[in-house]
C-alpha cells in the first residue's frame, strides 16, 4: 500500500509525451508514498517522444464473452506488492532489442531494487526498463498477469521463446526471476 500505478497524459516528470494528434499521449507512472516521488515507468529511456499508436496500456482483463467489458472481480497485478516493479505493454520500443513494431510486454523496476542500480544524491529516479516478451514476434504480445511479488510475469506471445515451442501458435509464458529452462536429457 505504499505505491500506486496509474496512467496520465500530463508530463508529470518532464518527459515530453506530445505526439497524439495534437495532444499528449498517456504514460504509466508509479507514485511512492514513502519518498513522495513520481517516476515514469513507460517513458522512453532515450527521451524519444511516443507516437499515438505507441501509447502504453495498463488495462483490466476482459471478461470472457463479455463483449469488451472488464472484470470488476479480478484486477491484474500491474504493480508488485512492494511497489518496486510495474508491468505494462506498449508498441513504443523502449529498448534496442524491441524491433518488431508490435505490442510488447515490459517491466519497470525502481532504482536500487533487483538489478536496477541506485541513483546518486540529487539525481532523479528513472528506474530501469526491461523487455519481457522478446520484441521479435510477428504478432502482438500481451501482459496477462504477475504474481504479487512480481517474480512471475505471465504473458501471451506467438514468438518461439521456449525450447518446446515449435510453431508460432499463441502460447502463455511465465517469465520468472532466476528462471530459465532445465537441461533436457536426450535419449534414443
Amino acid at each position: 500500500g505504499q505505491s500506486v500505478v496509474f496512467e496520465a497524459s500530463r508530463p508529470l516528470t518532464g518527459y515530453e509525451n506530445a505526439g497524439c494528434e495534437g495532444s499528449r499521449c498517456p504514460e504509466v507512472f508509479v507514485y511512492d508514498a514513502a519518498t513522495q516521488r513520481i517516476a515514469c515507468a513507460s517513458c522512453n529511456p532515450s527521451g524519444a517522444p511516443p507516437s499515438e499508436r505507441e501509447s502504453p496500456t495498463i488495462s483490466l482483463l476482459p471478461v470472457p464473452g463479455g463483449g469488451g467489458r472488464t472484470s470488476e472481480q479480478y484486477k491484474q497485478h500491474w504493480l508488485s506488492d512492494d511497489g518496486d516493479r510495474v508491468f505494462f505493454e506498449t508498441v513504443q520500443p523502449l529498448v534496442p532489442q524491441d524491433t518488431n513494431g508490435r505490442v510488447d510486454v515490459y517491466e519497470w523496476e525502481r532504482n536500487d531494487s533487483g538489478t536496477c542500480p541506485a541513483v546518486t544524491a540529487g539525481e532523479p529516479e528513472r528506474g530501469c526498463v526491461y523487455l519481457i516478451s522478446g520484441g521479435q514476434s510477428v504478432d502482438n504480445s500481451y501482459f496477462a498477469d504477475a504474481d504479487s511479488e512480481g517474480n512471475n510475469v505471465f504473458f501471451t506471445s506467438r514468438a518461439n521463446l521456449a525450447p518446446q515451442a515449435i510453431d508460432e501458435s499463441v502460447a502463455m509464458y511465465d517469465a520468472r526471476v532466476n528462471g530459465g529452462f532445465p537441461a533436457l536429457a536426450t535419449a534414443c
